[in-house]
């Protein structure tokens, strides 16, 4: 047996691009752990030669995960058996024959700084075979019944909290962006903020059609100009610039992620710079108003290395993870929504050092836009959820798409460090408090307690000298109750 490493979408369950981490010639992997932190993996071998690796997982690369194999202990006999995450927040061993249990004290540190320890737990004169208990690794605190969603919209029949500007309108089920007519604009923004502090993924499916060139310039297929995701703590009711501007350019504090299908280059009197007449960008000019004009500082990344847009009605998908801990905004583009492999990854990715939120919240919207040259801009559907986010409550699964929409709360930077902070709005006065549980179900700090007006609130807390590890936080707004995972790390 050898072990392989995953993706895991844990918004789908599917997983995806293994890898192969053995060591060559090494072939008797037996036990497999994580750290409470997620960014280890511990593996025990079980014949002579390799008892222990550790692995490094922050960096989300193979090939470099495979290089920070630190080898915490060799054995000249058999017996690496189970590992096991244990309430206590440490790493247990169990290794054949023996009358101790083997332990990884600091299971979230790198290399040895771990500290492993070698028969260290004694099992009171009986011995060890391969096997420890099961246990589970974070706390079951209720059912747990899904992740939390800001909006989840399957088809546009109901567009209650939707904002339709410019050129944009609901067309039975689909909301199209613009019509096939010259120099349009239009933009699709949700109703209220959402959170750029912590993980999120954001989804939506697209069409273009009924592409028209009354100059007969462009190479098939002809249309134009496309469509872009934007993130913006400016006006909700903002709309940028027609043609190639589509309907985000001069939009201020604002980024954006454009689809484009019009070759706007030097020859162009709207010229862009454009690499071609199919391709994806990322534009962002901090809190002024934005510029798409690609090699500029604003253009942060940009791909012609995606699918080709026709413009046909065929259906194309798209996905764009953020995530805080690793600094990377992820975009992917195909013609299924099985997703493999992102078109674009912006590295060194802070919302901070890019535009000015309101406590880390802004709007997010969809905008076109139309030229001289012209197509029909098409969306299916659209969501955008919380992965870390965990929905909890006795309610049964299938009453999952009744209770995502509860009030806004989050807790960022997570993980923690030094200090983070409990974002969360209070809609009437309330006795408001916040309770921090360990792995083994015990209140270990409690940062609020106290009757609250109605308002937003974004109160400081620092873990002080808390265990390095996985913990849960629950917050009580009078009669409600939300829990959400929180992570002390380095």
């Amino acid at each position: 047996t050898f072990p392989e490493l995953y993706k895991f979408d844990n918004m789908t369950g599917k997983v995806s691009d293994p890898v192969n981490i053995s060591d060559p010639g090494v072939s008797s992997a037996y036990g497999c752990e994580f750290s409470p932190d997620g960014s280890k993996l511990y593996i025990s071998y079980f014949s002579a030669g390799i008892l222990l690796d550790q692995y490094d997982l922050s960096s989300g690369n193979a090939d470099v995960i495979k290089a920070t194999k630190t080898t915490l202990r060799t054995s000249n006999t058999y017996g690496g058996g189970q590992l096991q995450l244990a309430p206590d927040g440490k790493i247990y061993l169990s290794v054949e024959t023996k009358q101790h249990l083997s332990v990884i004290n600091y299971p979230n540190l790198p290399g040895l700084a771990c500290s492993f320890e070698y028969n260290k737990v004694s099992l009171n004169n009986k011995s060890s075979t391969l096997g420890l208990p099961s246990l589970i690794s974070i706390p079951v605190l209720s059912t747990v019944v899904g992740i939390h969603c800001d909006f989840i919209f399957d088809d546009f029949k109901d567009i209650d909290e939707l904002v339709l500007l410019g050129d944009s309108y609901k067309l039975d089920s689909t909301i199209r962006m613009t019509k096939s007519k010259s120099w349009r604009k239009s933009a699709v923004k949700y109703e209220d903020k959402i959170s750029l502090d912590e993980r999120f993924v954001c989804e939506f499916s697209f069409a273009f059609r009924d592409g028209v060139d009354p100059f007969g310039s462009e190479a098939d297929p002809i249309g134009a100009d496309g469509i872009a995701l934007v993130f913006h703590n400016s006006e909700i009711d903002k709309v940028g610039k027609s043609g190639s501007g589509i309907g985000f350019e001069s939009i201020p504090n604002c980024l954006a992620v454009e689809y484009d299908t019009y070759w706007n280059d030097s020859s162009q009197i709207d010229h862009k710079n454009d690499p071609d007449g199919n391709h994806l960008a990322v534009f962002c000019s901090g809190e002024k108003a934005v510029s798409n004009m690609h090699g500029s500082p604003s253009d942060l990344g940009t791909t012609s290395d995606i699918p080709l847009i026709y413009v046909d009605g065929r259906r194309y998908y798209s996905k764009i993870e953020h995530n805080p801990a690793n600094k990377e905004l992820v975009i992917y583009l195909d013609t299924t929504d099985n997703f493999q492999t992102p078109v674009l990854v912006i590295p060194d990715f802070e919302w901070n050092q890019l535009i000015r939120t309101s406590n880390g919240l802004a709007y997010i919207g969809l905008t076109s836009a139309t030229g001289s040259v012209t197509e029909y801009h098409e969306i299916f559907d659209w969501s955008l959820c919380y992965p870390d986010r965990v929905i909890a409550g006795i309610e049964d699964i299938f009453s999952y798409n009744e209770i995502t929409k509860e009030k806004y709360h989050t807790v960022a930077p997570n993980p923690v460090k030094d200090q983070t902070y409990f974002k969360y709005e209070v809609e009437e006065a309330a006795q408001v408090t916040i309770e921090v549980i360990d792995i083994s179900g015990k209140t270990v700090a409690i940062p609020v307690n106290q009757f609250q007006s109605a308002g937003t609130y974004s109160i400081p807390w620092q873990p002080g000298n808390l265990n390095k590890g996985a913990y849960y936080y629950q917050l009580k707004i009078g009669p409600e109750n939300y829990q959400g995972r929180l992570i002390i790390g380095e």
